[in-house]
């Protein structure tokens, strides 16, 4: 606007006398209009740049998320059975100096996938932004989410499902640990429990350990312990120094997990498991 006003003044007035000729009056107002497009076009493009930068910034956010979610669930999860492996394979009937091999090897997946699961907690920790949803792998409440998910799954099944979660802390690694080992348990539900029988899934934390409980009734049979997967639950609880036990009595199956928390808890008034599911 000042522009136009000292095009006016210098160019009409000053040159033409007042009043100037159309020429400069057309002449001005093709350049006011020329000049508040290019204006709004400049605005436009900054904003567009804006938009795409800022979609950009997302999809790369989305990508290292995804990428640590993958890794953790692959690699870490690889080095981990290996490091588990080892150690049973330790303590078979071997000579001292494989046994030592065998120890070395197995302290080296365990320290290898610690430090993975801790960078790739690192990585989605340190999103640029700092936006909240970009927090660490697992947690207490992603925990809860996925074992209603679960239960969710179980009633979809045509199940009657009793669930039930109160943990209140749980580190990453046991939170990711918990959900897979929840994940299997009700798969082998869905796989072997009576359609429309009642089911358990409950997770409660008692001083410092989380009980998992999952119970159906027996579906009979011989129960083959690898094709319920519960050597791969048994390996991922030991890597954090947890148990798995297993129960078939009264005409119920039921799989009981304990894995300590990692994280600080109040203490309970009694440390012991929870009387029942």
């Amino acid at each position: 606007l000042s522009l136009m006003v000292g095009i006016y003044l210098g160019l009409g007035v000053g040159v033409e006398g007042f009043p100037p000729s159309a020429f400069t009056h057309v002449f001005l107002v093709i350049t006011l209009v020329v000049t508040i497009g290019a204006a709004q076009g400049w605005r436009w493009l900054g904003r567009f740049y804006a938009a795409q930068r800022a979609q950009a910034a997302q999809q790369v956010r989305d990508l290292q998320v995804g990428l640590a979610r993958d890794l953790h669930d692959t690699v870490a999860q690889t080095l981990s059975h290996a490091a588990m492996r080892a150690w049973m394979a330790a303590d078979d009937e071997v000579s001292p100096q494989t046994r030592r091999s065998l120890v070395q090897i197995a302290e080296e997946c365990s320290a290898a996938a610690g430090d993975l699961r801790q960078l790739l907690s690192t990585l989605r920790e340190t999103q640029p932004g700092g936006d909240p949803q970009f927090g660490p792998l697992a947690d207490a409440d992603s925990l809860a989410e996925e074992v209603h998910a679960q239960a969710r799954r179980l009633t979809e099944a045509g199940f009657a499902v009793r669930a039930r979660v109160e943990v209140r802390q749980v580190s990453a690694a046991r939170a990711q640990t918990l959900t897979q080992v929840s994940r299997e348990a009700v798969t082998n539900m869905v796989k072997y429990a009576p359609v429309g029988s009642e089911v358990t899934v409950s997770l409660i934390e008692q001083g410092g350990i989380v009980y998992a409980t999952f119970q159906n009734p027996d579906p009979g049979g011989r129960v083959d312990r690898r094709g319920w997967g519960l050597i791969g639950m048994e390996e991922r609880l030991a890597l954090l120094k947890g148990t798995l036990s297993l129960d078939r009595s009264g005409g119920l199956w039921t799989v009981r997990a304990a894995l300590p928390t990692g994280a600080p808890s109040a203490p309970d008034a009694a440390g012991e498991p929870p009387a029942g599911p």
